[in-house]
């Protein structure tokens, strides 16, 4: 939505910028153009995830592993209406551009690691 609306990146204030941007890699265009490779992965790591989510029983985990899994499938989905590109829209100071789906899995990973650093018993 955000490719077709916007034909040049719009200032909303601070460092927070809508920025029209695609990629078919990973984080900072990390394996570009493999995207059979990339949805591999990523599939794997939702899967890795998935059984994850069952043996864990810290509610911080869960959230965590909930936030991974909805931000990947929600990549995953991105790429299966774009040719195989994420949609890319949040411009983050002049140095990032990201999604929704982006921000959930980061969070969801910092949170992951602070649950598993609580120096609580996380999986059963």
């Amino acid at each position: 939505m955000v490719q077709r609306s916007l034909h040049k990146p719009l200032n909303v204030g601070g460092f927070l910028s809508l920025v029209p941007s695609s990629n078919s890699g990973f984080s900072f265009s990390a394996m570009s153009g493999q995207t059979f490779l990339t949805i591999s992965l990523a599939v794997l790591a939702l899967l890795f995830c998935a059984r994850l989510l069952n043996r864990v029983h810290s509610t911080l985990a869960i959230v965590s592993l909930s936030m991974i899994i909805g931000g990947g499938l929600s990549n995953l989905l991105d790429r299966a209406l774009h040719d195989g590109r994420v949609s890319d829209f949040l411009g983050l100071s002049t140095w990032f551009v990201c999604n929704g789906a982006d921000i959930a899995i980061t969070l969801g990973v910092v949170l992951l690691l602070v649950s598993f650093c609580s120096g609580r018993k996380v999986l059963r």
